[in-house]
């Protein structure tokens, strides 16, 4: 058995939302190198989310979070990749990892990577997305292969043109 061990993971501010929601149970991130290569995770792991923060120094340091608190924070929002472990307000824990093709993803992991249905109230823009921000798409799937080439499609890693091989790991937050 791996010895437990801890590493910070970085999610954007849907993901985050997402997570708090307990809408977002499934990781996913690309095979290093392709076709193979070491999990970045194990079961029993535990992840410390790093996203968008600012602190108020006026205030005593107070930190703010831009996923919930935009845009309260006076200052400049901060990087993930420089947040402290002490400034993270959640813990993720590994249940399971597995291997597979983007392309491959069901609908189920879809949803648990974070997609919704979002319903355009007779306007119009009714359908599937990971981030509010993104256009709808027609199914679950659809919504998180959009999500993942806005992320990963400069790193070579583009659904439609290499359906890379990707980790996806099961996460429960831990309280």
């Amino acid at each position: 058995m791996t010895k437990q061990r801890e590493r910070p993971v970085h999610l954007r501010d849907w993901e985050v939302r997402a997570v708090l929601e307990g809408r977002k149970t499934l990781l996913l991130v690309p095979v290093n190198p392709q076709p193979v290569g070491t999990p970045p995770w194990h079961k029993g792991d535990r992840l410390w989310v790093r996203e968008a923060w600012c602190e108020d120094e006026d205030e005593q340091l107070v930190v703010f979070y831009r996923a919930t608190d935009h845009p309260t924070c006076g200052q400049p929002w901060r990087s993930p990749m420089h947040m402290p472990r002490r400034y993270s307000r959640i813990t993720l824990e590994v249940e399971d990892v597995r291997v597979g093709k983007i392309l491959s993803l069901t609908e189920t992991d879809a949803i648990n990577h974070g997609a919704t249905y979002h319903d355009g109230l007779g306007i119009g823009n009714s359908g599937w997305r990971c981030d509010k921000e993104s256009d709808v798409c027609g199914n679950a799937c659809a919504a998180v292969w959009d999500d993942w080439d806005s992320r990963y499609s400069k790193r070579g890693y583009s659904t439609c043109c290499s359906n890379p091989w990707v980790w996806a790991a099961k996460v429960r937050r831990v309280e």
